[in-house]
This record gives C-alpha cells, sequence and structure tokens, in this order.
C-alpha cells in the first residue's frame, strides 16, 4: 500500500506549488487573452486538486485509482529525479514506521511563511513510542 499512499501524498502536496511559463504563442486561458512572450505563474499544484479530476480532492485517499496527480510535472517538463524521489520517499517512510511502529501526526502541519514556488514545512507534530537504533 505504501507506494500508493506516496503517490497520493505527492498529489495531496505537491512539492513544487508553482511554475513560472513564457507563453510561446499567443492564446486563451480561461477567456483571459495571453500574449506570445508574457510571463506566467502557473498554480501547478492547484491541479492535483481538480474535482473533475480527483474525485473529493480535499481529503487524502491512499487507495486511490489511476493517481495520475502533477506533483513532479509532465511531459517534456517532468523532473527527471521523479522516480528517485519516489523511491527516497517510501524507503523513508518504511524505515520511520519500522522503527515507530505507533507514529501517528497530532495537528497540522507548520509551513514556513514564505517558501514562495516550494512547499516547505517546519513542524510535523506528532507522536511515537522512541524505537531503539537499528
Amino acid at each position: 500500500m505504501l507506494p500508493f499512499a506516496v503517490e497520493e501524498f505527492l498529489r495531496y502536496e505537491a512539492p513544487l506549488q508553482l511554475l513560472a511559463r513564457t507563453a510561446a504563442r499567443d492564446g486563451e486561458v480561461g477567456g483571459v487573452p495571453i500574449a506570445k512572450g508574457a510571463r506566467l505563474l502557473v498554480g501547478w499544484a492547484a491541479a492535483n486538486r481538480d474535482p473533475a479530476v480527483f474525485p473529493d480532492p480535499a481529503a487524502i485517499d491512499a487507495d486511490r485509482p489511476g493517481n495520475r496527480h502533477l506533483a513532479f510535472g509532465v511531459g517534456l517538463h517532468r523532473c527527471l529525479g521523479s522516480n528517485v524521489a519516489c523511491s527516497t520517499i517510501r524507503i523513508t517512510l518504511e524505515e520511520v514506521l519500522r522503527r515507530l511502529p505507533d507514529f501517528q501526526l497530532v495537528g497540522e502541519v507548520e509551513r514556513y511563511p514564505d517558501a514562495a514556488l516550494i512547499y516547505s514545512p517546519l513542524a510535523l507534530p506528532a507522536t511515537f513510542t522512541p524505537g531503539s537504533p537499528g
């Protein structure tokens, strides 16, 4: 279940929240004209909360089928390190849960107040029984 949970966690709290882009041609987004060369700030992570794509997007659902989140981008702009990142997250969670099987979140994640484009937690309130090393 953990590999699916990792994908859901990435959907829910994408590490990259915004992307800057330059319009390659004239176009329109949501009825707003966009001129070629215009600078855009795209709320990339918002796509992961689109209710047309993700039923009940505000809920974490580790069993979410076909989780095609955009946490690492898509197409030619997909992060080259995304597979390594997913493996690192999964292995880290496996080891934390192995050593701290009663680990539980007990509050809201405290976030850095001005991290701009990056999701930057400062504190993760949790309880657990300390485990022995190894």
